[in-house]
């Protein structure tokens, strides 16, 4: 309304099949401020490989602690640094995902990984104690059993609470349009559905939604 165009911040980190692609989307202010702020001042990629992969994980590690003055964090942090320098290494080998479970699983397998591998970080950084982290990965590996009436009652009538409301969530975020791309939508059709007319020696526009 007053001529204030904010940054993009978030573009469906969601769907990334990498890594990379997550954090290309995830948070991209920050990223941005991480790149230019320490990634860069500590050396970037101009000193060869392995200082540019050290690089990389200090500063995903710096990115953590930022959040705030908790080991929880600095692990997020380490677990991100160490994903991306994982992720790069691949990368370099010249290894690709869809030579191991084939061309056309590639992108699902990619996705799941991803998703895996944020969501273990997730852990840490919702996580108030160590002990805490330890527990909640317990509990998501199955250690600690399935409560076999709520996923009995799941399955049986379909209930959009318990089970099923993480997984209607995880969908609507990677299958659904976000609100960015809705915008960027009206914006073409507007473009594409404007005409201007002159008329009596003033210019009018008009819009038609076809």
């Amino acid at each position: 309304m007053f001529g204030i165009m904010l940054p993009i911040n978030f573009d469906s980190p969601y769907r990334s099949l990498s890594i990379v692609e997550f954090w290309r989307r995830w948070h991209m202010t920050l990223s941005r401020f991480l790149r230019d702020y320490l990634y860069i001042p500590l050396g970037g990629n101009r000193h060869g490989d392995v200082a540019r992969y050290r690089n990389l994980f200090l500063t995903m590690l710096l990115g953590g602690l930022w959040h705030g003055a908790s080991w929880l964090f600095v692990v997020w942090g380490a677990l991100h640094g160490a994903y991306l320098v994982v992720a790069h290494l691949w990368g370099q080998a010249g290894l690709k995902l869809q030579t191991f479970v084939g061309k056309a699983a590639a992108p699902f397998a990619g996705w799941a990984l991803t998703l895996f591998a944020v969501i273990v970080a997730w852990v840490f950084f919702r996580a108030t104690t160590v002990d805490g982290a330890g527990a909640m990965l317990g509990g998501m590996a199955g250690m600690n059993g399935v409560d076999a009436n709520v996923l009995g009652a799941f399955l049986a009538d379909g209930r959009l609470w318990g089970v099923g409301s993480p997984i209607i969530a995880l969908l609507a975020a990677v299958l659904l349009p976000n609100s960015m791309w809705m915008v960027k939508r009206a914006e073409r059709l507007l473009v594409e559905n404007r005409t201007w007319v002159i008329a009596g020696g003033r210019t009018h526009f008009h819009w038609s939604a076809e």
